[in-house]
């Protein structure tokens, strides 16, 4: 039996085959590259593009929706302001009108009370008037009685004193 033992050649590898398998490798490598690593590196590139656009779109969106917000509070704080303006305003005119209902109302009633207090001077003006001219009457009366009774002062007093008690029991 012969036993084939090339220990050199187990310990060192062949040339030839180093270098066939280095080729092959390589040859892999570069078609690798060629088939599969630029098209990955190119889909990678645009995802990373779609990626950063929605990065840009998303700050200018941010962005946009903060100077919204701003612009929201200072239009609420406007608003709040010209409406705090109203009422304030409203109540001012509310207060002003009020006030010159009640100076209007004053007014006519002081032209009624004076218009009454008119008419009731009037009205005693008139009664003293109808009591003098009943007095003179009532004197033309009690002087026609007199001559009419010719009697004596005695007399005349009793009945002046007649006359004064019926003219107290009429009024």
């Amino acid at each position: 039996m012969s036993i084939n033992l090339d220990i050199q050649g187990a310990l060192f590898p062949n040339i030839f085959t180093i270098l066939v398998q280095l080729a092959a490798t390589l040859v892999l490598f570069f078609a690798a590259k060629k088939l599969l690593f630029k098209p990955a590196r190119n889909m990678l590139a645009k995802r990373a593009e779609v990626m950063q656009s929605s990065l840009d779109e998303a700050k200018n969106a941010r962005i946009i929706a903060e100077t919204n917000l701003n612009n929201a509070k200072e239009e609420l704080k406007n608003a709040k302001a010209a409406s705090e303006r109203i009422i304030i305003s409203a109540r001012t005119e509310a207060q002003q009108l009020r006030d010159e209902m009640v100076k209007k109302a004053e007014n006519d009633a002081q032209a009624k009370i004076d218009e009454a207090d008119r008419r009731i001077l009037q009205h005693q003006k008139e009664i003293e008037k109808e009591i003098r001219e009943e007095m003179v009457n009532v004197a033309m009366t009690a002087v026609a009685k007199l001559l009419d009774e010719k009697a004596t002062s005695a007399d005349d007093n009793a009945a002046i004193d007649r006359f004064v008690k019926e003219v107290s029991d009429k009024s």
